[in-house]
């Protein structure tokens, strides 16, 4: 891995963040989480961009960047040791930017680029190329890679969402029936509790306390069966 994360300790906890649209329409931003080199899920993020200003690529990586940081800046969590920007320098400038803004600096930040495979870091001028079947360069490749394939499926989640919606619009296709009970009721969750509230208070003897006295059940008696006799032949 180049530079330096941490002095006298290896790097175990790598986050990735990319950036998806389509001609700037429904833009999104992702984050995943790598611990040891193995993707760990529950640390996956992503985000509906915010900003307003259409394809905007060093912008949604700076409101990315911002909303995932801000409580690691804050002293609240630890930040991870490598923070990888999918992209050049120019990402990678952008996130810096708001890094600087921040009371808490990140370990390490880097950027790799497409194509080339070049590596950026916040403490070099110039790239560093591995060789392609190098095991840090593998490990990145594999980061950035998951960070755009997230990204990307919750971009197609948006378009469809949003295509269904101009669809029923303008009368190409039916608005979605709303699921009812299987009673068949359209009552809400809040008018059952209501109700349920309601007959509570009317059945009860004390006028409303929400007690209600249920009948003692007597047992049946056993009956007694007695048993054929036996016949020898």
């Amino acid at each position: 891995m180049p530079g330096r994360a941490r002095a006298n300790s290896s790097i175990r906890f790598i986050e990735g963040i990319d950036i998806a649209h389509l001609q700037g329409g429904e833009m999104v931003g992702s984050k995943v989480c790598f611990i040891d080199g193995v993707p760990f899920k529950d640390g996956y993020r992503r985000y509906k961009i915010k900003h307003g200003q259409g394809n905007n690529d060093y912008l949604s990586i700076q409101e990315v960047v911002s909303r995932r940081y801000r409580e690691a800046a804050d002293g609240h969590e630890l930040y991870p040791d490598v923070i990888l920007i999918d992209g050049g320098l120019g990402q990678l400038h952008a996130a810096m930017e708001v890094f600087k803004t921040m009371d808490i600096k990140p370990p390490m930040v880097i950027s790799l680029a497409k194509k080339e495979e070049l590596i950026y870091t916040q403490a070099k001028t110039e790239p560093t190329r591995l060789p392609r079947n190098h095991t840090g360069l593998r490990l990145l490749q594999y980061i950035r890679d998951e960070a755009h394939r997230f990204a990307q499926h919750y971009h197609h989640i948006l378009r469809r969402k949003s295509q269904l919606e101009e669809d029923v619009k303008h009368g190409r296709r039916p608005p979605r029936a709303k699921k009812r009970p299987a009673d068949g009721s359209t009552k809400s969750p809040a008018q059952r509790k209501s109700e349920y509230q309601a007959s509570l208070k009317s059945a009860s003897p004390s006028g409303g306390n929400g007690t209600i006295t249920l009948p003692v059940l007597e047992p049946k008696q056993a009956t007694h069966i007695t048993p054929p006799h036996e016949t020898t032949g």
